[in-house]
């Protein structure tokens, strides 16, 4: 993946990490990993989101890409970018012991290994990931197009990944 976009290399890292935890795949079906880009050179559904849910589609997780903070030139010959994704648990299930806490702490386990699979990440023959900082966890049952309509906890983390280049690298032309 060394000259895939940096972003693109991010995203399907954080899946390979969940994906490579035996507890978060017995606990979470391949069919219930929501991707909304290529992962493994598997195509997303053109709506990787189920428009009806049934019990056997839960627990649910999908990771999405909530914003970006771009920094050029943060330093004399370096820019950032600060991007934060949402790991995005539904249950459908109002006991947390059931599906919400064993999802989470596989997940947590999982994430766990970040440094190893996203340190080594490269673009333009450098490394590039230098943090990841899983953030606050909200829970609840009101994220309603987490939940679309059905009973059960959810759970949204915030996972920021802090990613820096050579200035020059960026303005080179291709």
């Amino acid at each position: 993946m060394a000259d895939v976009n940096p972003i693109i290399q991010v995203y399907e890292a954080l899946w390979q990490l969940l994906e490579a935890d035996s507890d978060f795949t017995e606990l979470v079906k391949a069919g219930n990993r929501v991707k909304y880009s290529t992962v493994d050179g598997v195509e997303p559904r053109v709506k990787p989101v189920k428009e009806i849910m049934q019990d056997a589609d839960l627990p649910e997780v999908r990771i999405v890409s909530v914003s970006a903070e771009p920094h050029l030139q943060r330093t004399s010959n370096g820019s950032s970018m600060q991007r934060t994704f949402s790991l995005q648990i539904a249950t459908g299930d109002l006991r947390y012991s059931e599906k919400l806490w064993p999802v989470e702490w596989a997940a947590l386990r999982a994430l766990s290994r970040w440094a190893e699979t996203l340190l080594a990440l490269t673009w333009n023959g450098k490394t590039f990931v230098k943090l990841v900082r899983p953030g606050a966890i909200s829970e609840g049952r009101a994220e309603s197009d987490l939940n679309r309509g059905i009973s059960g906890w959810s759970s949204i983390w915030a996972i920021t990944v802090d990613m820096w280049f050579t200035t020059s690298d960026l303005q080179a032309t291709t």
